[in-house]
């Protein structure tokens, strides 16, 4: 799940560059930013339980 929110992520930053509004770029970036981080956490629960 992780490497598929990575890959799509990269996907809409590649895409990110060729858009005009800046302020809906820096809003984008924002949400991606706390969706990672979200992510990250998920990811760092779960292995906590699978390394035990």
């Amino acid at each position: 799940a992780r490497a598929a929110v990575r890959g799509a992520f990269l996907n809409v930053k590649i895409n990110l560059g060729s858009i005009k509004d800046q302020t809906f770029v820096d809003d984008l970036k924002g949400k991606m930013a706390a969706i990672e981080k979200e992510v990250d956490g998920k990811e760092q629960a779960l292995l906590g339980k699978v390394n035990l």
